[in-house]
């Protein structure tokens, strides 16, 4: 699904940051540089850490963004654009550039405010983002003495990194920034996250099931005149199922439990029900909300093209009055990418090579077959320049060329049309008495019925380029539709996942045929 997007927290004293990172270090090496020189960077961060203190509120300490908190913050094992707030590792499964933007109407009259963009690149993907956290007028009292009010704030500042190691293993890690101000009396602080993602299990065949763990705010205090404030160190740890392509249909659910510091271990649960990938539709459950009323949340999400707009909603009872928050995320690239620093995932190592032997007996039979070709050579030179896969018969050449669709899309993506305006010049030059055959095909995600028909439609919708832009007569083409019944792989989903399904093929058969 296009708008698939997760938390647990354990205490762990501060003394022994340095220790634990150099146990992490040891059994992350050779697993990437990028990795490696994060947790080394947060060692002697961690070293200068004590257990003095007591954890106190940073702007990160408060769910950011609506969609998490219409889950009821159970995010950790969630691929969503906002997700590495919660699990850095997260950041792995994005295969688009994105922005994002939230605004949260919180307590009382406090405020706030986030932004932040993530890009996938060959090397992962990485991501950035800044919090403001506005505390409202508080009054001020010296010696009992009021002196009117301050409007405290926090800043903070998020730099991530998330990269795919293995098709089942993401590690992703978060570097740290905070600046307080209250009243004038100032604190920084540093700090780091850390998460580990095992993405897309396979459980059924229109289910897949993930898992997430993170550890989030380590680092050193935040110290105001002689009192010092440790972050709130925390451990996240759950699941994510997602359900996709029930008719209409996708649900995903998310179980967390969540370890604070300074708090009882915490379960957060959420669900959400998406309608043809535009309208969804979550609630959550979070047992560890300080008031009854709190512990419920709900929200709604509506896409349009490229832009998602999220919205949460939470009753504090007579505590407060309920607190918004609205979320927006545009999407700013066309095309899927896969994070690196692996391009190529095992199951997809296998397929090449099938794919590569497949070639090897192609240009066999070509070889055997060539002197039989009613052609010269120099015109067999020219037709295997192009992008058309091209094997021998021994009656004629025949040409073979697939289109890929995006999921669940019968519109023929712009990178496409290259390869069928090439087509259409073949065509013309070398096949004017032939028929041409468009088959549609479709991966197994929906019902036959629904798959047969979004097959013929894209095949409708290269016929039509084919026609409009190449010149070729209409009743030379015959479109078929083939549904979900001749797949290349048993691979469903969004995204690259299964797109060898979703395909259009191009056939040059005799007219009798």
């Amino acid at each position: 699904m296009k708008t698939n997007w997760g938390g647990a927290r354990c205490a762990s004293p501060f003394h022994q940051g340095g220790a634990v990172m150099s146990k992490l270090s040891r059994k992350l090496r050779g697993k990437g540089a990028v990795i490696a020189l994060l947790l080394i960077f947060a060692a002697p961060l961690l070293s200068q850490s004590s257990n003095s203190g007591t954890a106190g509120v940073t702007p990160f300490g408060i769910p950011v963004t609506a969609r998490q908190v219409g889950m009821g913050e159970a995010s950790v094992a969630f691929a969503d654009v906002n997700s590495f707030l919660y699990n850095p590792a997260t950041l792995a499964l994005l295969s688009r550039p994105y922005f994002t933007a939230s605004h949260n109407k919180w307590l009382l009259d406090s405020y706030q405010s986030y932004v932040g963009y993530e890009r996938p690149t060959k090397l992962g993907t990485f991501g950035v983002g800044v919090v403001y956290l506005n505390h409202g007028a508080i009054p001020v009292y010296r010696n009992g003495v009021p002196q009117g009010t301050a409007k405290p704030y926090d800043l903070g500042l998020v730099v991530g990194y998330g990269g795919r190691f293995h098709r089942y293993v993401a590690l992703g890690a978060n570097a740290k920034i905070i600046h307080s101000d209250y009243d004038g009396y100032t604190a920084n602080a540093l700090g780091v996250d850390f998460g580990l993602a095992v993405p897309d299990v396979i459980i059924a065949q229109k289910a897949a099931l993930s898992f997430g763990l993170s550890v989030q705010n380590f680092g050193t205090q935040l110290k105001f005149i002689d009192k010092s404030y440790d972050q709130p160190l925390t451990i996240r740890g759950g699941l994510a199922v997602e359900v996709p392509n029930i008719g209409p249909v996708d649900i995903n659910l998310a179980l967390d439990g969540v370890k604070k510091i300074d708090s009882d271990l915490g379960v957060h649960a959420g669900g959400e029900l998406w309608l043809f990938d535009i309208l969804g539709i979550r609630g959550g459950y979070n047992t560890a909300a300080a008031v009854d009323e709190a512990k419920y949340s709900y929200g709604v999400s509506l896409v349009i093209r490229e832009l998602r707009l999220d919205y949460a909603y939470v009753d504090y009872g007579n505590v407060s009055s309920p607190t918004h928050r609205l979320s927006v995320a545009v999407q700013l690239g066309k095309k899927d990418e896969i994070a690196g620093p692996i391009k190529v995932l095992l199951e997809d190592v296998k397929q090449l090579k099938q794919q590569h032997e497949q070639i090897m007996k192609e240009h066999e039979q070509m070889t055997k077959d060539i002197t039989d070709v009613k052609m010269s050579l120099e015109e067999i030179r020219q037709l295997l320049k192009t992008n058309l896969k091209t094997y021998v018969t021994p009656d004629e050449i025949l040409h073979l060329l697939t289109i890929h669709f995006e999921y669940g899309s019968s519109v023929v993506p712009n990178e496409e049309y290259p390869k069928i305006l090439e087509a259409a010049r073949l065509i013309k030059k070398y096949y004017p008495d032939k028929v041409i055959t468009l088959e549609g095909h479709c991966d197994e995600a929906g019902s036959p019925e629904l798959n047969m028909k979004l097959s013929l439609d894209r095949a409708e919708s290269v016929k039509r380029i084919l026609v409009e832009y190449g010149g070729i007569p209409e009743d030379q083409i015959v479109v078929v539709g083939k549904g979900e019944t001749e797949p290349l792989t048993h691979r469903t989903g969004p995204g690259n996942y299964g797109v060898e399904n979703r395909r259009v093929v191009f056939v040059v058969t005799n007219s009798a045929e």
